[in-house]
């Protein structure tokens, strides 16, 4: 069942050299490899079926995932009418072997 105390979140900003740790906030990076992905595009609280469908293809084409999946936000929200917001959605994959 869904509980936001169970929820990692994470911001990525993309930066031209390592940063230090300051805080709460520490740096860190998004790992290079093969992942799947589709844009999504509609509000997000239809975010879900999304989801479904990539790791349904993602199961049916041979793949496993392989680490958290994350998003990344193409349209603001309070400029962008919720039914054209696009999202691109990433999962990490990896190949099945036979």
């Amino acid at each position: 069942m869904y509980s936001p105390e169970g929820i990692d979140v994470e911001i990525g900003i993309p930066v031209n050299e390592h940063l230090p740790a300051s805080g709460d906030v520490e740096p860190g990076e998004i790992a290079g490899g093969r992942y799947a992905v589709v844009v999504h595009r509609g509000s997000y609280d239809n975010l879900r079926g999304t989801y479904d469908a990539l790791y349904k293809w993602i199961a049916e084409n041979g793949h496993a995932d392989n680490g958290p999946p994350f998003e990344s936000y193409v349209d603001a929200p309070g400029s962008t009418p919720p039914d054209e917001l696009r999202t691109e959605v990433f999962i990490p994959i990896a190949e099945l072997l036979p």
